[in-house]
């Protein structure tokens, strides 16, 4: 007994040495409390912030109350604030209640200290499904909660479960925009579990559509056997891809269910879910023609409605996609997943951090402004590196005017496949307006890859861009004129071999000169060539790529903005499948640049991008250790 409690003593000193949230971290690990004679009793805060009590003294009172209803039972706070709990029957519902002096709570939360087993366990398993958990969970905490004594902490296990879902999620976000204090964490869940939960669980899939049709349709029919309603405002949440609505049109639906979802979203939905909103009530038309107004109300608020709101909104959006990218890629969560499964989960949480704004009427410009730039270098670095393993979609590309023209291109499609069900004439015309629209002001980004896209395949070229790549490339000349063609059509379409082996020997033959081209211009077309050897993976292009700045170093202001290189040196090295070359080509690029006579402004960039690149990828450590070293020096001189 004595060696148990040295040990626990021990520990208790050593824990000391450790940061606030790693103690949390160990001490909310039961297993080792218990083994190691830990006794952790928390304090209980209580909804709204009301009051804090400590755990064992509250629950043992609530305890008490359950059984002996209308009798008082009085129990000081931390802040030596004395309060009289009862129990009380309301609507059939036993529920607690708290006064001090002439101020009175009933609260519905603590059901679970419920002595009555069946009580119980009936509300438990509505609380479960309404929050959508998965069956094996529910199974699990039903099989717990059946035993007659349940030990504290295993009540908080239980609440944190709870709370770990997009429905408590939400609940956690309204009390924080509510009193105007949120921390990242509270923002930006660290548990892989909520996630999980909002999208999916991983397991195999190595792009988006295979991932639908594999985990994702396993998850939507999980979400969809609890409750309809709350599975669809969680399942919207996720259409943030066309594919994602082709799963949910498995789902057995009910209609008026819908169609109620279909009205609040019109008036409360987020933007991501807006757009699910249309591509799916496009597909359902024949089977549910009463959706028809409605999805015209909601193309409208994309296509008719030019407001400053609808602009904000698109701002605000992005602004959270970033900010969560940013944040799990310092938090690490998604380790070892690929990145479209982060993105998607990124994009659904951002999308509920938003609806939260739009139900809490945050002020939405005032909320972007403050988030925009807190983790931007980490959601960039983050996006350039998954070039890697996608090369197809570059961080540029989450712009909030690319956003709208992404919905846009998406409405179109849309339309498109499904134009024979639509009865509106008012709804056929505005979208053929939009489609003329992009035919006449050439509004390519609209058939740019959407952030998912990544690593899916292109379509192939057809014969007329043949004709024309093939008669640029023909000059011979390192021209805009020559280049820009196959280097913008590489977004779209997939580009052969050849062409890329063409390009880098006009490059070379030109001795790396770009004809006809201004020297302020040429960091567009040696940032497109970057994008054109990642899109090909053409090591041979990447490394014309270097020659090149080399030759324009001058008119990159590489001194005073390292960070623009170092980011087209970042994508064009995405040419690189193998990991080690991947590794080697940056390295070497960064080396290059740590020898170069860099301002203030310039060493401070560059080891800002140094220090969250190798939190990224610590690998890359060991190809440009001695620069990270170098800027270290020169930052403290």
């Amino acid at each position: 007994m004595d060696r148990v409690k040295d040990q626990s003593i021990g520990i208790i000193l050593l824990l000391d040495l450790f940061p606030q949230k790693i103690q949390s971290e160990i001490l909310n690990d039961h297993k080792f409390c218990r083994e190691n004679g830990i006794v952790a009793d928390t304090l209980i805060e209580l909804p709204n912030r009301i009051s804090r009590f400590q755990r064992s003294k509250l629950y043992k009172i609530l305890k008490k109350c359950f059984l002996n209803q209308d009798e008082c039972f009085l129990l000081t706070d931390k802040n030596n604030v004395e309060w009289k709990l009862s129990s009380r029957c309301i609507k059939s519902k036993i529920i607690i209640e708290m006064k001090q002096d002439s101020t009175i709570y009933n609260l519905d939360c603590f059901w679970i200290l419920n002595p009555c087993v069946d009580e119980r366990i009936k509300r438990l398993q509505k609380e479960c499904k309404s929050r959508l958990l998965p069956t094996r969970d529910i199974e699990k905490w039903t099989s717990t909660f059946s035993e007659n004594d349940i030990e504290d902490y295993v009540i908080n296990e239980f609440e944190e479960d709870l709370a770990n879902t997009p429905y408590g999620k939400s609940i956690e976000l309204m009390e924080a925009m509510k009193i105007g204090k949120s921390t990242y964490e509270s923002l930006v869940p660290q548990k892989l579990k909520y996630y999980e939960r909002l999208v999916g669980v991983y397991s195999h899939s190595e792009n988006i559509v295979e991932y639908t049709n594999n985990e994702l349709e396993q998850h939507l029919k999980e979400l969809f056997s609890n409750s309809y309603y709350s599975a669809l405002s969680v399942t919207f949440l996720l259409s943030s891809h066309t594919s994602i609505l082709t799963a949910l049109k498995q789902i057995t639906h009910n209609k008026q269910e819908l169609l109620k979802y279909y009205d609040w979203a019109i008036i409360n939905g987020d933007l991501i879910s807006q757009i699910g909103l249309i591509e799916f009530g496009f597909q359902l038309l024949n089977e549910y023609p009463e959706i028809e107004p409605k999805l015209e109300k909601l193309v409208n608020i994309f296509l008719n409605e030019e407001t400053k709101l609808q602009k904000i909104k698109l701002q605000l959006l992005s602004a959270l996609i970033v900010f969560v990218e940013g944040e799990l890629s310092q938090t690490k969560v998604f380790n070892g997943f690929p990145p479209f499964y982060r993105k998607l989960a990124s994009i659904s949480h951002a999308s509920l951090i938003f609806r939260c704004a739009l139900k809490n009427h945050v002020k939405l410009k005032e909320f972007a402004d403050n988030i925009i730039d807190i983790r931007k270098l980490n959601y960039y670095c983050q996006s350039l590196v998954d070039m890697k393993l996608e090369p197809r979609w570059h961080p540029e590309y989450l712009e909030h005017n690319q956003l709208k023209n992404e919905f846009l291109g998406r409405i179109i499609n849309s339309f498109d496949r499904n134009k024979d069900k639509i009865k509106s004439e008012s709804l056929k015309n505005l979208l053929k307006i939009n489609i003329q629209k992009v035919q006449n002001e050439n509004l390519s980004g609209v058939f740019l890859p959407g952030p998912l896209e990544g690593n899916l395949e292109p379509l192939k070229l057809s014969t007329e861009l043949i004709g024309i790549i093939e008669a640029n490339l023909a000059t011979g000349e390192s021209s805009p004129k020559s280049l820009l063609p196959l280097i913008n059509l590489a977004s779209f379409r997939c580009i052969d071999e050849k062409y890329i082996s063409k390009i880098s020997k006009i490059l070379r033959e030109a001795k790396h000169i770009l004809a006809d081209t201004e020297n302020d211009k040429a960091p567009y077309i040696l940032d497109g060539l970057a994008k054109l050897a990642a899109l090909t993976r053409s090591t041979e292009l990447s490394e014309e790529v270097i020659i090149l700045s080399r030759r324009y170093r001058y008119y990159l202001n590489v001194n005073e903005c390292p960070e623009q290189i170092l980011a087209t040196y970042i994508t064009s090295a995405a040419a690189f499948e193998d990991h080690e070359e991947w590794l080697m080509y940056i390295g070497n690029c960064i080396n290059e640049l740590a020898y170069l006579p860099l301002t203030k402004n310039g060493i401070n960039s560059l080891f800002a991008w140094l220090k969250v690149l190798v939190l990224i990828e610590p690998k890359l450590r060991c190809t440009c250790g001695k620069a990270i070293e170098i800027i270290k020096v020169l930052k403290r001189s």
